[in-house]
């Protein structure tokens, strides 16, 4: 379903207050165990109730990603609240945190090309 300019418009500026907000530090250690951690995205809902937010951290490891993962989880009220004070909303959505799916997928194209280049005589 085609993103309609509210919803494109919400989105962008929740991401942008996120971001701040994580950038001024989250002090939660699996937060921080995990990196840097960038928000490549945010979806929010037509009725602007849940916003689907994705992100990507430095760190590769698996568990050490799920415990960012849980991390941003159990902090989502917190985010939630402070995304309410940075952006003139009637209702601040839900926050549901999620792995970027397109960084892996990259990666695994890129290391498919660049087995595909070794191949080669």
């Amino acid at each position: 379903m085609a993103e309609s300019r509210r919803t494109a418009r919400v989105s962008a500026t929740v991401q942008n207050a996120l971001g701040s907000i994580l950038r001024d530090g989250l002090r939660d250690p699996r937060v921080q165990a995990a990196g840097l951690i960038t928000i490549t995205g945010v979806n929010v809902t037509a009725d602007l109730s849940i916003a689907r937010v994705y992100v990507v951290a430095t760190s590769e490891v698996p568990h050490v990603v799920e415990e960012m993962l849980l991390g941003l989880e159990s902090a989502a009220p917190y985010l939630r609240k402070e995304v309410a004070r940075r952006v003139a909303l009637k209702r601040s959505p839900q926050l549901r945190f999620l792995i970027d799916p397109a960084i892996a997928q990259g990666r695994r194209i890129d290391s498919i090309l660049r087995d595909m280049e070794d191949q080669e005589p």
